[in-house]
């Protein structure tokens, strides 16, 4: 290991490590439902990686609890389903976490997954109708503006 002056391991002189280059013991496995594509980019978001399968660990592509943290904040705008933290370090893949969310979801209980998808979809859109509602309101009107 390349050490500094003081003998401690000079991170700046180590190669970079990329996603990709993870060894993966699993095949790849890609998302079908829009629930699983929309957990896959924010995780490809938050860990700034090109691919996530859904069997992939959070923590094997590099997330620390630092990330976690990001993932759970953003998790919570788009899902409108509450996911504790603590949670998120024991479903640590996108599978798992999809069947977390689905038990959290109400349809759960019919075993219905397409109304699982489906209040998915609805939850995600009045999401985005409230985000619409914030900027608005948040905009400057042209009075506010000075010219």
């Amino acid at each position: 290991l390349p050490l500094t002056p003081s003998g401690k391991v000079d991170r700046a002189k180590l190669p970079a490590l990329s996603a990709d280059a993870t060894p993966r013991t699993h095949a790849f496995v890609p998302p079908t439902t829009e629930l699983e594509r929309n957990l896959t980019a924010l995780w490809q978001e938050v860990l700034g990686v090109e691919r996530v399968g859904l069997e992939d660990r959070f923590f094997d592509l590099g997330g620390n609890s630092l990330t976690l943290v990001q993932l759970h904040s953003r998790m919570r705008g788009l899902l409108e389903v509450e996911v504790p933290l603590a949670e998120l370090f024991q479903y640590s893949s996108i599978a798992s976490l999809v069947t977390r969310v689905r038990e959290r979801t109400a349809p759960v209980a019919t075993g219905d997954e397409a109304a699982v998808e489906e209040e998915f979809v609805q939850r995600r859109a009045r999401a985005g109708q409230r985000r619409m509602v914030r900027q608005q309101t948040e905009a400057p009107s042209s009075e506010d503006v000075d010219e």
